[in-house]
């Protein structure tokens, strides 16, 4: 328990930033001061834990202040806290309407069963219940100033509500239990259904306006057709099929029969969709567009390194995306340079002393745009 509880604590502290992992590690000395967690065990695994990660949740700072004492600032200042940036400016926004409306939706039935368990448990006498309600106030404040719309962020939620709406499953009525399986089985059934259809329509061209759709979608996809992601999207459905025809189905069952409709969703979305969904949103068609519109006489001079484009390293999106498909090398951070490459939102002018010799986006995207810009003869 001390090693799981600690290589979480570390791995969240890389993936996702100091002030979720502090978030967490307050939550387990939170619980210690109630008389459900109050026990000899969870107090030495607890130390142990907290013992064991102080020094391994320093180590990676450390390790960069020692061998790229720029990057460590950059990284400090900017992006220690996850989505909250860093010590030098943290981001915050009140954002828990939008969290609390996707919220209905997207732990669907795990709110439910969640409000279920709760009418039917004293859940102040059950530890579970205590950490499950400790980890949805510390999360929700967390997500009512997180600076980030982002759906995914509802994930956090999502590991009590689960555990609360699972206690009581067996307790449910077998009205409830067979509504939540035939909402399941039409929801994800027509799902796959629709996701079947498109398959062939953006392969084969048949329905021709669904054909039609996909195409304006995703204008740069080329039909593929790989015969792994075809045996699996072909094994997933017959199970899906086989697990929704159970009889006598109650609480687990309808649950169940729910992760698999939606696990049936993501393998064909992720199998038959997936060379769509990449073209759509690929940076690679955008690059190559930029690099054919400029002159060659240009892209001699970059290549001999008598120009440069800088692209702000707080960009991470436009810095990797060029970094990853250009065969142009640019800078990070550099004022000296007479080119820029920016991202900002769709319709909005270059900035003052700046001219716009490109500008483009990715099919259908109307929230950003990508501009090449050159330094005016004023500036």
């Amino acid at each position: 328990a001390i090693l799981l509880l600690c290589g979480g604590w570390v791995l969240l502290s890389l993936s996702s930033g100091y002030l979720l992992t502090a978030a967490m590690m307050f939550l387990a000395l939170a619980l210690s001061f109630h008389s459900t967690w109050q026990s000899k065990r969870y107090l030495l695994t607890l130390i142990g834990a907290i013992v064991v990660s102080l020094p391994l949740l320093i180590l990676y700072p450390l390790v960069l202040s020692k061998t790229n004492p720029e990057w460590f600032d950059i990284w400090f200042n900017h992006y220690s806290l996850g989505v909250f940036g860093g010590f030098h400016q943290i981001q915050t926004a009140f954002n828990l309407p939008y969290y609390l409306k996707n919220l209905l939706w997207f732990t669907l039935p795990a709110w439910p069963l969640a409000a279920w368990t709760l009418s039917r448990t004293r859940i102040h006498d059950k530890n579970w219940g205590i950490l499950s309600l400790s980890w949805l106030v510390i999360m929700t404040a967390l997500l009512a100033i997180n600076p980030q719309r982002l759906q995914d962020n509802l994930v956090w939620l999502l590991p009590p509500l689960a555990l609360l709406g699972a206690a009581q499953l067996d307790g449910l009525r077998r009205g409830a239990a067979a509504f939540i399986n035939w909402f399941g089985i039409m929801a994800f059934g027509l799902i796959a259904a629709f996701l079947w259809l498109g398959f062939f329509a953006m392969n084969y061209g048949w329905p021709a306006k669904l054909a039609e759709r996909a195409a304006y979608f995703s204008p740069y996809y080329i039909p593929d057709i790989d015969p792994i992601p075809m045996t699996v999207a072909l094994l997933f459905t017959p199970l899906w099929l086989w697990a929704i025809t159970r009889k006598n189905i109650r609480g687990r069952q309808a649950v169940t029969n729910w992760a698999a409709g939606v696990t049936l969703a993501w393998a064909l979305l992720m199998t038959l969709f997936l060379p769509w969904l990449n073209a759509a949103k690929s940076h690679a068609p955008v690059v190559h567009q930029m690099e054919a519109a400029l002159s060659s006489e240009l892209k001699q001079k970059l290549s001999d390194g008598l120009e440069c484009i800088n692209i702000d390293s707080q960009d991470q999106r436009t810095r990797i995306a060029w970094t990853q498909y250009s065969h142009i090398k640019t800078t990070t951070d550099n004022p000296s340079c007479r080119y820029r490459l920016i991202r900002q939102a769709a319709n909005v002018d270059a900035p003052s002393g700046w001219q716009t010799l490109w500008q483009g986006a990715r099919p259908r995207n109307k929230a950003e745009t990508f501009l090449l810009l050159e330094k005016t003869a004023a500036q």
